[in-house]
C-alpha cells in the first residue's frame, strides 16, 4: 500500500472517530455587535426644602399678612393659616405619570383631644416662574395632586400652599391651648402605573 492510500486511510479513520463520538467539524462563523446603543432609566425624587418656609394669615377674603413666627402665633376660631413650602420635584421619563399627596393625617394635637375636628386643612400648588412647566391637577376633594408627565428640565422647584382653617364654630373653649404639630405632615411622590 503506498503512502498516499496509507494516508487517506488514517484520514478517513479520523473523521469516523470524530463523527462517531459526537464531534463536529468546524465551518465558517461570524460574530458581530450590535450598535444599536442603550435603554437610559428616568428618575423620580421629592426633596423639600428645610428652609424657605413662609407662614401667612388671612387678612381678607383675598388678602394674606405675614406671620414673622409660627412658634410665636396662637390661632383663635376663625383664623385661616397658610404654610408656604418649597418642594423639588424631580420627574424624568418618557411615560413618567406622579401623583403628590399631602398627608397631614399624622399631625398630633396636642391639649384638647377634640381639637382636631376644629381644623380643616386645604392644599394647592404655585408654578416655578419659568416658562412652559405645567402645574399638577387636584384630585377633586382631596389632597392628591397629579402630575400627567415629566417635569420641564427634569428637576423644577415648586410652592405647596397649605392652609389651616381653626373653625368659627368652636365654642366652649374647646380646642384651646392646643398644639398641632405640624412636623408630622407629610409628602408623598409616587409613580402612577400607566
Amino acid at each position: 500500500m503506498n503512502k498516499l492510500s496509507k494516508g487517506l486511510i488514517v484520514s478517513g479513520l479520523g473523521v469516523a472517530l470524530l463523527l462517531g463520538t459526537g464531534g463536529s467539524l468546524a465551518l465558517w462563523n461570524v460574530s458581530a455587535q450590535s450598535e444599536a446603543g442603550s435603554i437610559n432609566t428616568g428618575d423620580l425624587n421629592l426633596v423639600v426644602a428645610p428652609t424657605g418656609q413662609t407662614w401667612e394669615i388671612q387678612t381678607g377674603p383675598a388678602t394674606w399678612a405675614p406671620i414673622a413666627d409660627i412658634a410665636d402665633f396662637k390661632m383663635v376660631p376663625g383664623d385661616v393659616v397658610r404654610l408656604t413650602q418649597p418642594m423639588n420635584v424631580t420627574l424624568v421619563g418618557d411615560n413618567m405619570k406622579a401623583s403628590l399627596t399631602v398627608d397631614t393625617e399624622a399631625a398630633v394635637v396636642s391639649g384638647d383631644a377634640t381639637a382636631a375636628d376644629l381644623f380643616t386643612v386645604n392644599t394647592s400648588f404655585l408654578a416655578p416662574d419659568v416658562a412652559g412647566v405645567q402645574l399638577p391637577v387636584q384630585t377633586p376633594g382631596t389632597n392628591v395632586w397629579n402630575f400627567s408627565e415629566q417635569v420641564l428640565g427634569g428637576t423644577q422647584t415648586f410652592k405647596q400652599q397649605i392652609t389651616f382653617d381653626f373653625s368659627a364654630a368652636a365654642s366652649d373653649r374647646v380646642g384651646s391651648v392646643s398644639k398641632v404639630d405640624l412636623s408630622k405632615t407629610n409628602f408623598v411622590l409616587e409613580q402612577v402605573a400607566l
